[in-house]
């Protein structure tokens, strides 16, 4: 719900429900925008040390409000008009990163798998990414889930559809996701890949040696595994697949996991595409 003020000292109307759901959904946008602000260098200090002082100020202050119930007309008027002046401070902060130079040319080198410059520019643009060396194995998740399902239909890909999936990708290899929801994600997009297979989140991974990674590769102090920025990752790659899972949707499957990697694997063997089970 969009939230909005009187800024000619007027109030809003009718001060029901939807104006509190309006305030909370605004405060739990600004946690968005703060949560994307510490995703880079040039916000990181000042999301903690300035825009985190007022999500705390602005949060008790309605907590108080709702204790005193002095939810009225005015005080509605006065926090919506800080979370408003707030929301646009730091959406114009977001944006001058986008605008801003060292992203822009980083955007250009991807565009262009210049890896010798991302190696410089991505640290100086993302908080807590630092170069490292590859891994020994590198792993790449390919999940089997469906994004968009009608009601009752599998949330997971047929062994054939899962199959021609992790053929295509072991053949043409790995590129960044397309759905990403943010800005960052789409203009500066990143590959994601774990050294264990203990670590992937999906049955199914595309492995190859650490070796054969010629992109930069940075390591990230909030998540595990690590990230490379090209356009695609080829190589000699072979398929992994889990020989059991404890995933509770892979468990309430229509068709058993072990009968689904059984057939799996008959298929990726009359593709040609080398696979092997990993017990984790």
């Amino acid at each position: 719900m969009e939230l909005h003020a009187c800024r000619s000292g007027g109030t809003i109307v009718g001060v029901q429900a939807e104006h509190l759901v309006a305030l909370e959904a605004a405060l739990a946008e600004l946690g968005g925008l703060y949560t994307a602000a510490r995703s880079f260098v040039a916000l990181e200090g000042r999301a903690e040390n300035e825009l985190l002082p007022r999500l705390t100020s602005l949060s008790a202050r309605l907590r108080a409000l709702y204790r005193s119930g002095g939810i009225g007309p005015q005080a509605i008027d006065n926090v919506s008009r800080e979370i408003i002046d707030v929301r646009t401070a730091w959406q114009a902060a977001l944006e001058g990163i986008r605008e801003s130079e060292p992203f822009n040319d980083a955007r250009h080198a991807f565009e262009h798998d210049d890896q010798g410059t991302l190696a410089q520019l991505v640290p100086k643009i993302f908080a807590g990414l630092k170069r490292t060396a590859a891994p020994r194995q590198a792993r790449f998740g390919v999940s089997a889930e469906i994004r968009r399902r009608g009601p009752g239909l599998s949330p997971f890909l047929t062994a054939e559809a899962c199959a021609d999936k992790l053929a295509q990708t072991a053949r043409e290899g790995v590129a960044p996701a397309v759905h990403a929801t943010e800005w960052w994600l789409s203009a500066l997009p990143s590959i994601a890949f774990v050294a264990e297979s203990a670590d992937l989140d999906t049955p199914f991974a595309v492995a190859l040696p650490g070796s054969e990674i010629t992109a930069a590769v940075f390591e990230t102090d909030v998540e595990v595994g690590y990230r490379i920025f090209t356009p695609r990752q080829q190589g000699n790659f072979v398929v992994e697949i889990a020989g059991s899972v404890d995933d509770e949707w892979w468990q309430a499957f229509e068709q058993p996991f072990e009968e689904f990697r059984a057939e799996l694997q008959k298929r990726l063997a009359a593709k040609g595409i080398a696979h092997t089970v990993v017990e984790i």
